[in-house]
Order: structure tokens, then C-alpha cells, then sequence
């Protein structure tokens, strides 16, 4: 490991030259797991990346001046580029993904993580953790207080693994599994800097993966899939005994998992058949008042063409408007045998755990002889929608949309192309 760093740092000494390269450097924060059973090394062998392949930089910005001025800023550098980051009002983690091998020459996914505290304008690194496995998204981490003191939950799938049978034949060895693992954060004044493993609930949908997680308070819900969508409940009031109470089988899955009551959950993903093939973008409503035993109450699907939505993997695409019950969707569909499917906008939902979900009306943002020509310009802009005084106001793609809630009258209109002489061919980039 220290000739690896030596190699990074390209040290050399003042007899060769007048200064050295360590002379600018002025924070260097490594982060080792050690196992103390077995020998282990980072993914550096396998990568050849190297121990300072990622330099993360936390700043603070003071937003009433217009200079941008940085108040503070810390770093860290981390043995692997694959981060996910989730923040709550007291706290900042970073969870870098990376692998590391054991003595047996195995090679197992390692997600390692950094926690910040969070105060005022400062920002400190005050604790280093690892975790078997990946982490999906932001929301596959959460921190929470009980009795005066900080916990981590984080959601992970470990893959299969492959290897050579009893046979003699490549082949998977161990299934993929996914777990919640509760870490205790060290105390301010602690002089260990390490997060402590203090409970966890395993097996989650053996072979199969994470597809969406949320924590909100003491309750966990998990979605996994490979052929059928296991939709588990987790109990996360006792850190040290995390359990779980309930789980759902239905076909398919959600790739987002939204509260829009203390109730009912809204899921977004996709329906499957029973054999894992997906058949369209669905939406559902998750009644879990009976812990053990959750229920879908409603779910639509939408089956013409193929078809998706922006929001499976960005909740910043969802709007729901909890007063009307109305949802606001981004939606693609794209049909190879009649184009006249095709779409690429805004559905508006009426929701309700009671009288379903419908359809309330749509909101083109491309129509179906752009999508099938593939025609396409260089102005682009993530789904995102607003709405103010009865007026949804869509981005999406190159245009951006104002449409009345309650009419569904077009109010205004902006084409962020429509200048625009040229026309790049490439397939369907029109959304």
C-alpha cells in the first residue's frame, strides 16, 4: 500500500530537486478497511487505479454575495470514482462504491462511507464505515436519532457470484442478496472515528436486486426484482433489532417509491409478466396501514407501444399535488410497429386510494413524426413540472409547456428549437 501511495504522490527528494511534490499538497484523508481475520486488499491490484483516484471536494458558498464566495471547504480522497451522495439537516455521507479481495481471492462489492457533520457553513469528515454490497440511490441511505445519538441505515445488494461448480463449470456460485444495515456514528468527542455495525435485517429477495428503497421514519420499505416484485416492510424502531414485518409479491416493479399520505405509498416502474418481461409504465398505490401486510389497492398501466418514464429513476420528475389528488408524470412511449402510438410528454393523473387512477389528460411535448424521424436538436431540458395558481407549466426536452389545470387548455408555449434549420438523426433522442 505505501509504494502504491509513493507512486501517486511521484515524491521526489529535495538532493534530485529543488522542492518537492509534497510541498503542495496540504490534506491528504485515506480510507483503509482492514479485516482482521484475513488479508485484504482494495480494488487497487484489480483496478490499478490507484490509492488517490478521486479527489471530493465538500464547499460551502455564501449565496447573498454574487462572487460565489466559498466560506469553507474539505476533501477527501477516495480510492474509486463511483459515489453517491445523500444529505439530510445534520449530516453529509458519501458512499463510494469500489470492490476488495479477500485472502481467498475473492472479490466482493464494498461500498465505504464517509459522514460529514453538517454546521452552519462548515462542513467536517467525522466518520469512515464500510458496507458489503452497492447502494442503488441516495434514498438508499438515511440518518436518524434515537437517544441522543446518530445512526446510519443503508440499503444494499450484494451481486451473484461466479466461479467454478463442483462440476468444474463456470457458474453462479452465490446468489445476489440485499440487506439494511443500521451503523452507529461515532460521538463528537470519540476517539475512534470508525461507524459501528449494530443491527440489520438480511436475505432480502435472495437473487434478485434493489430496484427503489425509502426511509421515512421508523419505517423501511424495500423493492426488489428479478422476475416478480417483492414490496417488503421493514420495523427500524429498535436499531439493534431491525425487522422485517410484511412483504407483497405482485409482477413487476417500482423504481420509485413516493409517500403521499401517512398510508399510501406511490410507486412508478414498470408492470412484468410472470416470467420477469416488462410491459409498460405503471403506476401504483401501496396501502400499508396493516404493517404486515401490504397491499396494492391500485395500479395502471399504460400498454401502448413501449413505454417509460423519467421519473423511475429521478424523483425530482414527480409532482403530486396532494390537495387535488392529482399526479404529474413525465411519459415516453414508443411503438415500432405504429407510430401513431408514439408520445412524449406529460400524463395528468387523478389519484385516489378510493376511485383509482386515471388519466385526467396529456401534454405533448414532441409530436409522433419528430419521435419516428428521430429528429432532434441540440436544446434539451430534463422533465420537470410546476404549478402555480392553476397552472402546470411542463420542461421537457426542447420545449417548455403551460397548460390549465382544470381545462387543460394550452396557455402558453416556448420551442426552444424552433429556429433551428438543422436536423440530427440519430433514433429516438427526442425526449
Amino acid at each position: 500500500f505505501v509504494d502504491a501511495l509513493m507512486d501517486d504522490l511521484l515524491v521526489v527528494t529535495r538532493e534530485e530537486t529543488e522542492s518537492s511534490a509534497c510541498d503542495t499538497l496540504l490534506q491528504l484523508s485515506l480510507l483503509q478497511v482492514s479485516d482482521t481475520t484475513s488479508d485484504t486488499v482494495t480494488q487497487l491490484d484489480f483496478t490499478g487505479n490507484g490509492v488517490l483516484q478521486t479527489l471530493t471536494l465538500v464547499s460551502s458558498f455564501e449565496m447573498e454575495q454574487q462572487s460565489g464566495f466559498i466560506v469553507s471547504t474539505s476533501g477527501i480522497f477516495l480510492p474509486t470514482a463511483t459515489n453517491t451522495i445523500y444529505s439530510s439537516q445534520e449530516r453529509l455521507v458519501i458512499a463510494a462504491q469500489g470492490w476488495h479481495e479477500n485472502a481467498n481471492r475473492q472479490w466482493r462489492e464494498e461500498t465505504w462511507l464517509i459522514s460529514y457533520l453538517l454546521d452552519g457553513a462548515s462542513s467536517r469528515a467525522m466518520a469512515l464505515g464500510s458496507v458489503p454490497g452497492s447502494t442503488l440511490n441516495q434514498f438508499s441511505i438515511d440518518h436518524t436519532q434515537k437517544n441522543e445519538k446518530d445512526y446510519l441505515r443503508v440499503a444494499t445488494t450484494t451481486s451473484a457470484r461466479w466461479g467454478l461448480g463442483s462440476s468444474g463449470r463456470w457458474q453462479e456460485v452465490e446468489d445476489s442478496a440485499s440487506q439494511v444495515i443500521v451503523l452507529e456514528l461515532p460521538a463528537d468527542d470519540a476517539e475512534s472515528r470508525l461507524m459501528t455495525k449494530v443491527g440489520q435485517v438480511t436475505d432480502l429477495g435472495r437473487t434478485e436486486r434493489i430496484y427503489s428503497v425509502r426511509f421515512i421514519g421508523d419505517r423501511g420499505f424495500v423493492v426488489t426484482f428479478r422476475q416478480v416484485d417483492p414490496f417488503f416492510t421493514l420495523d427500524l424502531s429498535n436499531v439493534t433489532d431491525p425487522k422485517l414485518v410484511g412483504e407483497l409479491k405482485i409482477p413487476g416493479f417500482s423504481n420509485q417509491l413516493q409517500p403521499i399520505s401517512d398510508d399510501i405509498i406511490l410507486g412508478v416502474g414498470q408492470d412484468a409478466s410472470n416470467d420477469g418481461a416488462v410491459r409498460g409504465l405503471q403506476v401504483s398505490l401501496f396501502d400499508v396501514s396493516d404493517f404486515s401486510n401490504p397491499k396494492r389497492i391500485q395500479h395502471h398501466v399504460i400498454t401502448e407501444g413501449w413505454s417509460s418514464s423519467a421519473a423511475q429513476y429521478e424523483h425530482k420528475a414527480i409532482r403530486y399535488l396532494e390537495e387535488n389528488e392529482i399526479l404529474i408524470l413525465p411519459v415516453e412511449v414508443y411503438s415500432s410497429w405504429d407510430s401513431e402510438d408514439n408520445f412524449d410528454g406529460f400524463y395528468v393523473y387523478n389519484v385516489s386510494a378510493t376511485d383509482g387512477i386515471h388519466p385526467r389528460f396529456t401534454i405533448e411535448h414532441a409530436n409522433a413524426n419528430s419521435i419516428r424521424n428521430g429528429c432532434w436538436s441540440s436544446s434539451y431540458l430534463d422533465a420537470r413540472s410546476v404549478v402555480y395558481s392553476d397552472v402546470i407549466t411542463t420542461f421537457k426536452g426542447h420545449s417548455v409547456l403551460s397548460h390549465d389545470l382544470q381545462s387543460a387548455e394550452n396557455v402558453a408555449r416556448l420551442d426552444l428549437d424552433k429556429d433551428v434549420k438543422d436536423c440530427h438523426w440519430g433514433g429516438y433522442f427526442v425526449n
